[in-house]
């Protein structure tokens, strides 16, 4: 019920809140969903780091990695 809600796509996929409750950030970890060492972005944790120092993320939105959500009525 709260996928559905909040419209998740793919598994894992994030969601970054600011102090309001407003999402700020959705999407990916990173660029690399098997192997941590060959990641070349940082999306949720340059997030993360924009939001702490007061500033928006710079990407607002990115494209989860992983497989998509199957949805049971």
């Amino acid at each position: 019920e709260v996928a559905n809600t909040w419209g998740a796509e793919r598994t894992p996929e994030f969601y970054l809140l600011n102090g309001e409750g407003i999402v700020v950030y959705r999407g990916r970890l990173d660029n690399s969903p098997r192997n941590p060492m060959e990641a070349t972005t940082s999306d949720l944790s340059d997030a993360m780091d924009a939001l702490s120092m007061g500033d928006l993320p710079p990407i607002a939105r990115t494209q989860s990695i992983g497989c998509s959500v199957k949805w049971k009525f």
